[in-house]
This record gives structure tokens, C-alpha cells and sequence, in this order.
């Protein structure tokens, strides 16, 4: 099975609400969440082989109103924490981190910090975390705190998840 996340805007008459609802109920969506910043959702997609993957991506990008896509193929997950379902607030982080750095970065930040999961991507970003916390500050801590300070860290995204629907 391949996984891949894609982070997606729409262009200004698209109804989030609707794209949001309509990419949720497809079979190869795994989740999707509406978010904050220079996106405006991040769905994780699965699909059975690299073909398949591309003809997802294809179909994305087809989809109206779609304005900006990117797509990241996941090219190794190590999920070092437990997705907290309490949790008030959930945020991408995306990395681009230097190449010959990205396993001690890993490491660095294996099982710390609620990081609830740490996907090696392939594109314009390396890595894509889920950090979770009481507050968007608490989130803001730890990347000022101990992400941004590690070696090798060349750019720092974030991607605040919003709650569009109750799901």
C-alpha cells in the first residue's frame, strides 16, 4: 500500500465546506482536514500501487475550484507518538530538512514533544509532521523550542488544523 498526503487550495468561489465533504467520503482518502495557511486542506491518500497514486492525484487536480495542489508521496512513516482525540489543537508541521540529517532529526524528536505522527516525503518539502496540544501556542513552543534549533532544519511550515464539521 503507498500513501501519500496532498495539500490543496481552492480558488476564491470554491465552497470549502463542500470539497472538504466531497474528498472525506472517497474510498482513498484515509483523512482530510481543513487547515489554515497557504492550504487549505490536507488529505492522506492511499492507494494499492504507483499508478493508482497518480491517477488519485490526477483526479484531484480535475476536481473544480481546485487552485494549488501539491502532492507528497510518503516515502517512510515513523509514527512516534499516540494521536491524542482530546487534544484542542493539531497542526502540520512541514520540514524541509537537509538530506545527510533527516534520520537524527527523527531521532531527535522520537516520542517528545506530541509529535503524534513523522512522514519522510518526497517534494518541495522531507518531512510532515502532526503535532498536538492544549493550544496553538503550546504548538507554537515546541517548534521554537525543539524543532527549529535542531541541525539541519532549513525551513519550518505550519498548517493549523481548523474544524470544519464535526465528523
Amino acid at each position: 500500500m503507498l500513501s501519500a498526503y496532498i495539500l490543496l487550495s481552492f480558488t476564491d468561489d470554491t465552497s470549502a465546506q463542500e470539497a472538504y465533504m466531497d474528498l472525506y467520503d472517497t474510498e482513498f482518502v484515509v483523512y482530510c482536514d481543513a487547515v489554515k495557511g497557504e492550504y487549505d486542506l490536507v488529505a492522506l491518500v492511499q492507494a494499492e500501487n504507483q499508478k493508482d497514486l497518480n491517477d488519485i492525484e490526477k483526479g484531484i487536480k480535475s476536481l473544480p475550484g481546485i487552485g494549488k495542489v501539491h502532492f507528497f508521496k510518503i516515502t517512510g512513516s515513523k509514527a512516534s507518538g499516540m494521536m491524542n482525540l482530546s487534544a484542542s489543537a493539531s497542526s502540520y508541521v512541514l520540514l524541509d530538512v537537509a538530506e545527510n540529517m533527516k534520520e537524527k532529526t527523527f531521532l531527535s524528536l522520537f516520542g517528545e514533544h506530541q509529535i503524534a505522527s513523522f512522514d519522510f516525503v518526497d517534494g518541495k518539502y522531507s518531512a510532515i509532521l502532526l503535532i498536538q496540544g492544549s493550544s496553538f501556542v503550546e504548538i507554537d513552543h515546541i517548534i521554537e523550542k525543539y524543532i527549529k534549533p535542531l541541525d539541519g532544519v532549513l525551513r519550518i511550515k505550519k498548517l493549523p488544523i481548523i474544524k470544519l464539521l464535526e465528523r
